[in-house]
């Protein structure tokens, strides 16, 4: 008999912390759905967002029937690989904009090709990550994927060690 006696004060004891425990949830469940049903949009604080930097593209892609054309050229192009979902690829934009400029002093033409615009271009040049920079001359002589630490002086001078221009 002395062992039931000394049983039942810890039953109620742990009854009562079950009690409390479970009315802390519902009370909490019940402020979370109150708190869910009332939030309007306009009562909802704006969160800063980078959708604006995806909703408008790094650069503008090179249509397809250009690239078609740029393909039966033999003269020298960059091909640039990007899409303009990828955060790589937007910190990339004033690097690739200063190879251009440069690009064109010396009369190479760079050719972007957006993965969201131009899929098959991406299959057929086999490219498989972004972004990448393929140099060009009637068929692929080179391929390098950019970083971020990448500069346009260090690119143009692989691009003409390649191409043989001095």
């Amino acid at each position: 008999m002395a062992k039931k006696e000394m049983t039942q004060p810890r039953r109620k004891e742990y009854t009562w912390l079950i009690v409390v425990l479970f009315m802390i949830l519902l009370i909490a469940g019940i402020l979370y759905l109150d708190h869910s049903k009332n939030t309007s949009p306009e009562a909802t604080p704006a969160i800063p967002s980078t959708a604006s930097a995806f909703e408008n593209p790094p650069f503008t892609p090179t249509p397809y029937d250009q690239i078609e054309q740029a393909l039966a050229l033999k003269e020298p192009q960059i091909f640039y690989f990007y899409s303009s979902k990828n955060s790589t690829c937007l910190k990339m934009q004033p690097l690739i904009d200063s190879l251009e400029m440069r690009l064109e002093e010396i009369q190479i033409r760079m050719i972007k090709v957006s993965l969201e615009e131009n899929r098959e271009v991406f299959d057929l040049f086999d490219v498989t990550g972004y972004p990448v920079m393929v140099v060009y001359q009637g068929k692929e002589i080179y391929r390098q994927i950019l970083k971020l630490n990448d500069t346009p002086n260090a690119l143009l001078s692989t691009i003409k060690e390649k191409l043989g221009i001095p």
